[in-house]
């Protein structure tokens, strides 16, 4: 018993040297270099129908709560104003220690349109495409859009799609199954709950960073219910921002393709019924190179240059990036479903060995240089 007090205090005394050596690291990145954090809310209306809904602030005027990455909307459109609602998820969010409104694109292509044009933001990190498309069913009817602009992002879309709960996070979400050509929502609930210890690691920017270039050491770390299906390590967690530009497709991602283009179709006939416009924006987001290092792409961040596909060692033999492989099946698909896909690949090939340049943890924009490449393309369509 004493040995065990013994090594039980040196542990505890170890720990807290550690948290205090690092202390110092870690208010210098939380100041200067902080990476952007998109809180969850799970208390609202929306939250209860898709899982978790928009980061909100509280508005200190009339004390009531408003989506933080949208416009304070407090009177109704006029008939001769055209409303238009962007869909997405942490590419068009924000909070007030991340990505800010002001340089997003929604902002920007407010401040484009002019009063011709009112832009309602309805977007949440770590939301997919399914959850997209439950939002947009419960808010159409307040918003009442004449265009609907969904933001696909390939970094992780076909992940969420197929995934049960929030990456990095212990927060169940529904999800989508086919049944037949039907598609089914299916709700999950998990009994456990992410404990204290591993809450605030998961905050600190360290562990922000060291997730970023170590997955497979953090895993020991993490503490929160995993999904129950075996999955090989390409398919996991860990590497969901960069599996879904493998070649050939994972299983995983072959089967939540065969979903999310569905929930796409599902998508566009939703709009149509209200009589709306829908567009579909794809997002350039790079691709995190978790594997081995790619003499091109140093910072392990891989941009889009000329159609190729790059060859990667991720340690069980090689295997390839190609990073038009998802653009090509959405846009076959809008092709037979007949609405558009916008891409802004001219202006980001010049970034393809630093699209870090653009996007520091290679997939949000930290500066407005991508959103108003992206919000050009827009306007193009629009105007």
């Amino acid at each position: 018993m004493r040995v065990l007090l013994s090594l039980l205090k040196i542990l505890t005394i170890n720990f807290f040297v550690l948290a205090l050596a690092l202390t110092p690291i870690e208010i210098f990145l939380r100041i200067k270099m902080p990476i952007e954090m998109f809180f969850m809310d799970a208390s609202s209306e929306l939250a209860s129908a898709v899982g978790w809904g928009p980061t909100m602030k509280r508005e200190s005027q009339n004390n009531s709560n408003v989506r933080a990455c949208d416009f304070n909307h407090k009177s109704g459109v006029s008939d001769d104003v055209k409303v238009i609602m962007t869909i997405g998820d942490s590419m068009l969010d924000c909070n007030d220690r991340g990505a800010k409104f002001e340089n997003t694109i929604p902002y920007l292509l407010q401040q484009s349109l002019g009063k011709r044009f009112k832009v309602f933001n309805l977007a949440a990190g770590g939301w997919g495409t399914d959850q997209e498309l439950l939002a947009f069913i419960h808010e159409r009817d307040n918003i009442d859009p004449d265009i609907v602009i969904l933001f696909y992002t390939p970094a992780n879309d076909l992940f969420n799609n197929i995934s049960r709960k929030a990456i990095n996070e212990n927060i169940a979400k529904p999800v989508f199954e086919l049944d037949g050509e039907n598609l089914i929502k299916k709700e999950v609930h998990y009994l456990h709950k992410s404990n204290y210890l591993s809450k605030i690691l998961f905050k600190t920017e360290i562990y922000k960073r060291l997730n970023l270039s170590m997955p497979e050491i953090i895993e020991f770390f993490k503490f929160d219910v995993r999904e129950d299906e075996p999955l090989t390590t390409l398919e996991s967690e860990n590497y969901a921002h960069m599996s879904g530009f493998l070649s050939p497709m994972l299983p995983r991602y072959k089967q939540s393709w065969i979903i999310t283009k569905k929930i796409l179709s599902e998508f566009n006939s939703e709009v149509e019924a209200i009589g709306a416009d829908f567009l579909l924006v794809y997002l350039p987001t790079g691709a995190r190179n978790h594997c081995e290092t790619i003499e091109m792409f140093p910072n392990n961040c891989i941009g889009y240059g000329e159609r190729r596909l790059i060859p990667v060692n991720c340690g069980a033999g090689e295997t390839k990036f190609d990073m038009y492989q998802q653009y090509d099946l959405i846009f076959d698909l809008a092709l037979s479903e007949g609405f558009k896909v916008i891409e802004a690949f001219d202006f980001f090939k010049k970034y393809e060995s630093n699209h870090h340049e653009l996007a520091a943890d290679c997939i949000h924009f930290h500066n407005r240089i991508g959103p108003e490449a992206i919000v050009r393309r827009i306007l193009n369509e629009i105007n």
